[in-house]
């Protein structure tokens, strides 16, 4: 073996020795959350257990974004979500919402939202079951609401 030979074989064993820095003490949860703010879309879980009139469990800061609205006020207020689809929307995506909870598939929908300030926004809300009782019934759907108002122009 050449003293080369010998550099290169040590290295991956130096490289396992590095410190790594450690993530455990900032918390999954702090981690997730932090990463969840950086996506370009309000992130939700929303309980579906009783079907559509649920609450919003969690909101991402995005929302304030997109619709202009706190995501507090949508998680004390269950008819928040379905009362700021545009009404010639509303309908088709209650009863999509309804299909999905049922079947247990994912929800993928384009349809129009009403902002605070009363712009209409189009957006891409795509959410999977992530939980499920003990007979296959959904309880939460994990979710995106994604701003596509420019590409629907």
């Amino acid at each position: 073996m050449t003293s080369m030979d010998s550099e290169h074989s040590q290295e991956p064993d130096q490289r396992e020795q590095q410190p790594v820095a450690p993530i455990a003490p900032l918390g999954a949860e702090a981690l997730y959350r932090t990463l969840v703010e950086q996506i370009p879309a309000a992130t939700y879980l929303w309980d579906v257990s009783r079907g559509v009139d649920n609450a919003t469990l969690w909101v991402s800061s995005r929302l304030r974004e997109i619709l202009g609205f706190e995501p507090e006020e949508w998680m004390a207020d269950a008819t928040q979500w379905f009362a700021h689809v545009h009404p010639e929307d509303r309908q088709a995506c209650i009863g999509e919402t309804k299909r999905t909870i049922g079947s247990g598939q994912p929800f993928k929908m384009e349809y129009r939202m009403l902002a605070a300030d009363g712009r209409v926004v189009w957006v891409l809300d795509q959410a999977t079951a992530v939980g499920r009782d003990e007979r296959g019934h959904v309880l939460v759907h994990q979710g995106i609401l994604l701003d596509i108002t420019e590409r629907k122009r």
